[in-house]
């Protein structure tokens, strides 16, 4: 059973895919995109702005500088809109069942209306740590990637 639900683990993909449209219809497979596409559009505003403005401070223009300038700004970016990006993951995670790993003893407890009812509820209930739960490994790939 999954996060304490009435549901059986889908084994495939197939699978997976009617139980979510079973249980969340097609809006299921859309869960958290709202607030994937309002985290994505400043994180890569910055991410070229920061990048741009790195590349300029440089006296000289070589491939070592750009990979730094990117690693630099992609880090930054990410580290700025990463309390959005902990709103989506959990808005898609309510998504696919109301499995909630993040919380131990609340899986599919927490039932979150929309974007701004999820990050209030986060901020209320486990403080504004919460927002910030995985950062290090996030930024460190935002760097490489």
């Amino acid at each position: 059973k999954a996060g304490g639900t009435n549901l059986a683990v889908p084994k495939t993909i197939s699978e997976f895919a009617k139980s979510m449209y079973r249980t969340n219809g097609l809006r299921g497979f859309y869960a958290g995109s709202g607030p994937a596409v309002v985290q994505i559009v400043p994180y890569m505003g910055l991410n070229f702005a920061f990048y741009d403005h790195f590349v300029r401070m440089s006296d000289r223009h070589n491939v070592g500088n750009a990979g730094a300038a990117g690693a630099v700004a992609g880090g930054l970016s990410k580290l700025i809109v990463y309390p959005m990006d902990t709103v989506k993951r959990r808005l898609q995670a309510q998504g696919f069942g109301g499995i909630m790993p993040n919380l131990p003893g609340k899986e599919g407890a927490v039932q979150y209306k929309g974007l701004i009812d999820c990050a209030v509820t986060m901020s209320r209930t486990e403080g504004m740590g919460a927002f910030y739960r995985g950062l290090v490994p996030s930024v460190m790939k935002s760097m490489t990637a």
